[in-house]
């Protein structure tokens, strides 16, 4: 027993120090912009809000891991017609790069408590190309539509779920069938980190990609609605001003990793604001 409580130890201790890490390096990206953070680097208040940062996003980002397993779980069958003027307008949720569907649970939940109903969610190939990744979501969209009648849908996409959400939208036939896309922690001009992720996908998000180019000079569908939602301090979508898109709706929060994103009672407020047409009212 004493070895398996040393093993979680270390493994703990491996994820704080990597996302410790991560953390460094984008202070130091931020900084090397805003010279005016070196003055405040070392007060009682910065080394506080550094600490609990750390410590939250290694929370979430263990409690995800612990989910993972979850998201292989059979899917719960989408009822055929089910009534829209009860539940709303169906929502489907796309997870990043290195997750699966499980990463959605807490949301998923937190949403219907807000009067989301019809939240769907699905395992996206992201180790495989891009174009293989958005045909998987364009078909599962198709299968919802058909399912519950219905013309239009909503997308939730976290990360490179956001990419994946835009590129079916905007370089696709996306733009019939989508009514609100709200990307959150989206690196929509990519992210410095990018080649350090062994993937395919991974590429398409160093700033200046091939993809990322594409998707910033094509048109932005009138009919679709979309807002991205992005954190000051995230971790991994560096710089964090990359989470933005321009020529649509933009929040900028703060507090919370990249993860944390995904937890984050104000995040989780914006979203259902968003879907439930209540933004701004």
């Amino acid at each position: 027993m004493s070895i398996f409580f040393l093993i979680a130890a270390l493994f703990i201790a491996a994820i704080f120090g990597g996302i410790l890490i991560t953390f460094a390096f984008a202070w130091v990206v931020n900084a090397g912009r805003e010279p005016a953070l070196m003055d405040g680097r070392f007060t009682r208040s910065s080394l506080l809000f550094a600490a609990r940062l750390v410590s939250m996003e290694t929370f979430y980002y263990l409690l995800t891991l612990l989910t993972f397993p979850l998201g292989f779980l059979p899917q719960k069958r989408v009822r055929h017609r089910e009534p829209i003027e009860r539940t709303g307008i169906p929502t489907l949720l796309l997870h990043g790069l290195f997750y699966n569907r499980a990463s959605w649970w807490w949301i998923c939940r937190s949403l219907k408590r807000r009067g989301v109903g019809a939240v769907y969610t699905m395992n996206v190939p992201m180790w495989r190309h891009p174009d293989l990744a958005t045909e998987t979501v364009a078909k599962k969209i198709d299968e919802l539509r058909i399912a519950l009648g219905v013309d239009r849908i909503n997308i939730v996409g976290h990360s490179m779920g956001g990419v994946v959400a835009r590129r079916f939208i905007q370089l696709g036939d996306g733009a019939q069938k989508v009514a609100v896309c709200v990307l959150l922690g989206a690196p929509n001009s990519g992210s410095i980190l990018a080649p350090l992720a062994i993937s395919p996908m991974g590429k398409e998000l160093i700033p200046g990609s091939s993809l990322l180019r594409e998707l910033d000079g094509a048109p932005i569908p009138e009919e679709v609605r979309f807002l991205a939602i992005y954190s000051r301090h995230d971790n991994l979508v560096l710089p964090f001003e990359s989470g933005r898109m321009e020529g649509v709706s933009n929040i900028e929060l703060s507090g919370m990793g990249h993860a944390g994103l995904l937890y984050h009672p104000e995040a989780i407020r914006r979203i259902a604001e968003e879907l439930t047409g209540k933004a701004g009212a």
